[in-house]
């Protein structure tokens, strides 16, 4: 199971459902009608993004609190750079006169960091393969 979800194939496969989801949710105004739609996705993109930085180290060996700390290092600077691309976008939507709702304010931005984090460390925490090493 561990090889299968570690594969680039897996990988690649489910970046592609996640991109199509949000997507969807978009084009629809699904994260306006369903708001935890939102923190669903936050904590997938944080998933995915911690089993991708297991993937990349998956062959070296690191102890198991530094292992932990790069995979959740890796998924809070993803997820920091989506909220500046969030942001980002609500104020070309405000510039272009269209209502924003992108990046409501600090609470959902906080929300928002917190379900990437609990994804990568629930990623890592399911797929790691021994304390010691990776």
């Amino acid at each position: 199971m561990l090889s299968f979800v570690l594969s680039r194939r897996f990988l690649v496969f489910s970046l592609l459902l996640i991109i199509l989801v949000h997507s969807w949710a978009v084009l629809t105004s699904a994260y306006f009608h369903y708001q935890w739609l939102d923190i669903v996705m936050h904590a997938t993109g944080g998933f995915w993004i911690g089993l991708f930085a297991i993937f990349l180290v998956k062959n070296i060996s690191y102890p198991y609190v530094i292992a932990f700390w790069l995979v959740l290092g890796l998924v809070a600077i993803v997820g920091i750079l989506w909220e500046f691309f969030e942001f980002g976008m609500s104020q070309i939507g405000l510039e272009l006169g269209r209502a924003a709702f992108i990046q409501p304010g600090l609470e959902d931005t906080l929300g928002d960091l917190l379900a990437d984090l609990l994804g990568g460390a629930a990623a890592f925490i399911l797929f790691q393969r021994r304390k010691e090493i990776l």
